[in-house]
């Protein structure tokens, strides 16, 4: 299993435990959208996970570019569910931060 495969397991598996507490009734809506960010950002992500691994890229500039990413994590789902601004907030920021920290977690190893 190739480091990004084994960071995209523990990251789905983060992002449905981070789901769970923060927005427990509207669990697969965030989990949907989580995914949608996943899957839009993936080859990005890949490359500075790659990156960060091999030293090219220290946290704070991992955090940097990951935060830049935050447009493409539409909360469509959780908007459809109703759920209001300030939440979703919170679950976007929920979501780069615990990206940031898996890859660190994988790829410092």
């Amino acid at each position: 299993m190739s480091k990004f495969d084994e960071f995209s397991n523990e990251w789905l598996t983060a992002v449905e435990v981070f789901s769970l507490k923060g927005f427990k009734d509207f669990k697969q809506a965030a989990i949907s959208d989580a995914r949608d960010f996943f899957t839009s950002s993936q080859e990005d992500l890949r490359r500075w996970a790659d990156k960060f691994g091999a030293g090219e890229l220290n946290r704070k500039e991992l955090r940097s570019l990951i935060r830049g990413e935050r447009e493409l994590l539409e909360m469509h789902a959780l908007h459809q569910a109703g759920v209001v601004k300030v939440r979703t907030d919170m679950f976007v920021n929920g979501i780069l931060d615990l990206t940031v920290n898996t890859i660190t977690k994988v790829f410092l190893v």
